[in-house]
């Protein structure tokens, strides 16, 4: 469902069931938004589009209030996935001697998060021969990741040069790409989504790129990060608060339910969560046996 900030429904989508009493009008009442909704939304009884931008998309008109709202998710919201790693593209200015990813993210600000993060990084180059033919003009070129290269130090100092792409680990090359939204979004703000953070990725590093996100120091902008996760690591005393974690449990009756820890009755806000959860306290575990 989609609110106002006083509680009132603007729109609710339950059980197959919708309502578009909030926001339709004489030209564009309750039945016509049903439909649209069914056709362009739903595959197989089913939702597999978000019926927001939809609505957002074809009936600019309708509301501002959900126009705003897609706008905001349109512009605001990075979603990452695990089976949609899209590999990453930048541009050298020639003018600035400076290689960013998008508008802002740069080739060093990534390499040093590297360097912090002890990845045996040194620094990343781009190979000119790996420059597309695409350029906004004579001084602007467009690379892609096979033109990335990894600069390392052997035991006695001297430079290594990988090619990023093909002689990185798997979780190298997942953090650099993890890394260019992330950045982003605490410079800018916004929401970042990603579908399981912690594949290919230390526990301790995992620790750390969420801890940028907790910290005031590195999140001036208030930027948000929503995850899902199976590394329990998280759960150790300090680094999320109860608020901040929820359990996904699945059952055959309801369905799949998201439970915050502080919905627990005694929780405290802060506290080691990890022992309770293996236990089974808060649900949403396996039970293996052989």
């Amino acid at each position: 469902s989609l609110t106002r900030g006083d509680g009132s429904i603007l729109y609710k989508i339950e059980d197959g069931q919708v309502d578009f009493s909030g926001i339709e009008s004489g030209t564009y009442d309750g039945p016509r938004l049903e439909e649209v909704v069914r056709v362009e939304c739903m595959s197989e009884g089913a939702f597999v589009r978000l019926a927001l931008l939809r609505l957002a998309r074809n009936f600019p008109g309708l509301n501002s209030e959900v126009s705003e709202v897609a706008k905001d998710i349109q512009t605001d919201i990075s979603y990452l996935s695990t089976s949609n790693n899209s590999p990453l593209s930048g541009k050298f200015d020639e003018r600035e001697g400076k290689v960013t990813f998008g508008q802002d993210v740069t080739l060093e600000e990534v390499a040093q998060i590297l360097r912090q993060f002890d990845f045996g990084i040194k620094s990343l180059h781009f190979d000119p021969l790996g420059l597309s033919s695409e350029s906004q003009d004579d001084k602007l070129n467009v690379f892609y990741e096979p033109a990335l290269r990894s600069i390392h130090e052997d035991a006695e100092g001297n430079e290594v040069t990988f090619n990023f792409l093909r002689e990185e680990s798997e979780g190298t090359l997942r953090i650099v790409r993890l890394l260019v939204p992330l950045l982003r979004a605490l410079k800018h703000g916004g929401l970042v989504i990603i579908d399981e953070l912690d594949e290919s990725i230390h526990p301790l590093v995992l620790v750390t790129l969420v801890r940028l996100f907790t910290s005031r120091r590195h999140n001036a902008k208030n930027a948000r990060l929503l995850f899902t996760v199976h590394d329990t690591i998280l759960l150790e005393e300090g680094t999320l608060r109860a608020t901040e974690v929820g359990v996904v449990s699945k059952t055959l009756r309801s369905g799949t339910q998201l439970t915050r820890l502080c919905d627990f009755e005694g929780q405290p806000s802060v506290g080691e969560f990890r022992k309770q959860y293996l236990l089974g306290s808060f649900g949403g575990i396996p039970f293996p046996y052989i």
